[in-house]
């Protein structure tokens, strides 16, 4: 899919200050990249919606819960083990320092269902021609939790440019009490939990 697929490519200018969240592993997986606190997949594996082939894709989200949602509490899991995949991550909250310029795919999500399906070369697609056009990143519709913004930012550039506001755990190691956004996802997706 290119960006003339669509009746209207806008773009969206994500202004200064604007917080955004991510999951990630609390330890980097060997071969990830580090970006200033992101830990990124190598770029080119085409593995996630909007990844490119030579180019590190960042993906966050407007809120905490959804960044949950997006990566731990998604439609397809039938289970999330606290030990095996909650406390091995951490809740990134995350605030840009310049203003980023996306291509703004929200009002196309009820008429392209493809953009929150599991066919990603189409994405992959689109995402390749939106950084041809001068493009920074997506931002588009959560497919994991109705009304919330996902955004895939792209190049070291303007992921280096977010700066980091706090890294909590998901599990609190004093406690073992659950973040408050993993306990609301839990809950709304009634995924089961299990040790």
């Amino acid at each position: 899919m290119k960006l003339d697929a669509l009746e209207l490519a806008t773009d969206f200018n994500c202004p200064v200050p604007t917080i955004l969240h991510r999951v990630q592993r609390r330890r980097s997986l060997t071969g990830a990249v580090a970006i200033g606190p992101l830990r990124l997949p190598t770029a080119g594996l085409l593995l996630n919606r909007f990844d490119l082939p030579a180019t590190d894709v960042g993906y966050l989200a407007d809120s905490a819960e959804a960044a949950i949602y997006e990566t731990l509490a998604r439609r397809e899991v039938t289970v999330l083990s606290i030990s095996g995949s909650v406390a091995l991550r951490q809740l990134l909250t995350l605030q840009t320092t310049v203003p980023l310029l996306l291509l703004d795919l929200r009002p196309h999500a009820s008429r392209w269902p493809v953009l929150q399906s599991l066919r990603y070369a189409s994405n992959q697609a689109l995402a390749a021609s939106a950084q041809t056009a001068g493009d920074q990143g997506i931002v588009d519709r959560s497919a994991q939790q109705n009304g919330a913004d996902c955004f895939a930012i792209f190049g070291v550039q303007a992921l280096q440019s977010l700066r980091l506001v706090r890294r909590t755990p998901l599990v609190q190691p004093a406690t073992g009490a659950l973040h408050r956004a993993v306990a609301d996802a839990v809950r709304g997706g009634q995924v089961p939990l299990a040790p």
